[in-house]
């Protein structure tokens, strides 16, 4: 028995520490396989692995993995990919690309740490603020996003495969010490397990 069935699972104990480090070519086959659990229109294995073809400073990803020890910056024996988020990187704008996580292990803050750490890390890189699309009746999305004071900015219209429209937002300044301080704060193994 694993921390996420059985009895484990109702009350969202981890056991196996999770570690949110640079996705890897080797992580495509598990995050296309989180993709197409969660997403009405997934990304194929084959979009992921393109990613890697792109100029490194144009693009960034991670990966939330449960289990395993290793020096966070590669694939570990035993580990389990759960999640993962990306962002493109143009002039001193992040443009969050995708952000998904196991349906095993939502509502547990892996979504919360994720971005926090994509916008700490795209924030090092140069990115001013960040955008996103998200479906309007996302209401999990909206509510980690409003979190971290990602506010409307406009509509993408018939953005979605079933014609339906997306909700454009844009994030806090990423340099600002108190947005820094945040986003610390979420990226960090919360004990509490703080929700979204």
């Amino acid at each position: 028995m694993t921390a996420t069935d059985g009895p484990w699972a109702t009350i969202g104990v981890r056991l196996r520490p999770l570690a949110i480090r640079p996705m890897t070519l080797d992580d495509v086959e598990a995050v296309a396989v989180v993709e197409q659990q969660v997403a009405p229109q997934p990304w194929s294995r084959h979009l992921f692995a393109d990613e890697f073809t792109i100029d490194a400073t144009a693009r960034h990803w991670l990966v939330a993995a449960l289990g395993g020890i290793g020096s966070g910056s590669g694939r570990v024996d035993g580990e389990e990919i759960i999640g993962f988020a990306g962002a493109m990187l143009v002039a001193d704008e992040a443009h969050v690309m995708n952000i998904a996580v196991d349906p095993r292990h939502q509502r547990q803050g892996v979504a919360r740490r994720l971005l926090a750490r994509l916008l700490l890390d795209v924030g090092d890189r140069g990115a001013v603020t960040a955008t996103l699309e998200v479906h309007p009746t996302n209401r999990a999305a909206l509510a980690l996003y409003r979190r971290f004071d990602f506010s409307p900015r406009g509509r993408r219209p018939g953005y979605y495969g079933d014609g339906s429209d997306a909700l454009i937002l844009t994030g806090p300044r990423l340099y600002r010490p108190d947005v820094r301080r945040l986003l610390a704060l979420h990226a960090a193994d919360s004990p509490d397990g703080d929700q979204p």
